[in-house]
Formats: C-alpha cells, structure tokens, sequence
C-alpha cells in the first residue's frame, strides 16, 4: 500500500497540472491507476482524494485532514488579523501543505506550478511561517520580484539580509 501510494504521487503528481486542451488527466489517470492497483484504493472519488495512513494501514480521505478554521477578527488593531495574512484550510491546501513538509523535512526542493490565483505562494509562506527556527533549523525571507526588478536590486534585497562573515563567506544575522 505505501509502494502503491508514493507510485501514484512519483507518476500522476504532473497529473494533477490540467492541460488547456479540456481533457482531465486527473481522472484519466485514476482510472488508469486504480486498473493496477484497484484493490489497494477506495473506490469513491479519485486516488488523488486520498491520503495512506501508516499507522492505520489503511487509506483515509483528505477531507480528515483538515484543520478546523477559527475565525478571528479582520483589521490591523490589537487581536486581529490582516485579511492578507489569513488562509483557511481546504482539501487542496492540506494535501500541498503535506508534500511540501514531507519534502522539506527531507531535505528535497519543492516548486509549485499553477494557475495564478491558486494559492502557490500563500501555501508556501504559509507553511515558512508556521516553521518553529529551533526545532526545524529553516530560515525564511520572502522577496518579492516582479517584471521591473533588476539583477541589481535583487542582488541589493538578498545581500540586504545577510551578514558578510570573513572573506566571501556570506550567513543570516547571528
């Protein structure tokens, strides 16, 4: 089952890119997929749906997975949040919010691909700022680059950041 599992994600993970022609890969390889491995997966839904559960040994939907959402109050006073700074938990956050931990935490880079406005980036910032810096021993700093930034003001931002330590070697503040 967790062969079948990391088999889906290692071949149907660029399935889960939809091409302009119309045509659902998604559901193009679940069909596909479940033909192979039909009697390890749940029969409802796609393959994608599902998370495995080592502990249970069995598979569990993603919709499980999901954290509560807490509502708090919207503004820029004392107790209350930007509106820029919330996400609310979905299917789709949860399950990318997964694989970008399983590869974090393996040392493994993660890109995500998409359409704009789907949340690529607030998944990503996200998941950096929820990060505990001693226990996870990751540092962050978000850039924010558009058409009009140059070499040299990006050079400037990143070095903005950083102290020179000796010689050429370069790290974040002590």
């Amino acid at each position: 089952m967790t062969f079948a599992y990391c088999a889906m994600w290692a071949f149907g993970g660029p399935a889960l890119i939809v091409d302009k022609s119309g045509e659902d890969y998604r559901k193009k390889f679940s069909e596909d997929f479940a033909s192979t491995f039909g009697s390890k997966f749940p029969k409802d839904g796609l393959c994608f749906d599902y998370s495995f559960d080592p502990s249970k040994g069995e598979y569990v939907h993603w919709n499980t997975k999901v954290s509560p959402h807490s509502a708090a109050p919207i503004g820029t006073g004392l107790g209350e949040a930007p509106f820029s700074s919330m996400l609310v938990d979905t299917v789709e956050t949860s399950l990318m919010s997964f694989l970008l931990d399983k590869l974090v935490k393996n040392s493994k880079y993660a890109m995500f691909v998409g359409n704009a406005g789907t949340g690529k980036t607030e998944i990503i910032k996200h998941y950096l700022n929820n990060l505990d810096k001693e226990t996870d021993k990751i540092l962050s700093k978000n850039v924010v680059m558009s058409y009009y930034t140059s070499s040299f003001t990006l050079q400037q931002e990143l070095e903005g950041y950083i102290d020179k330590r000796s010689g050429t070697y370069f790290g974040p503040p002590m």
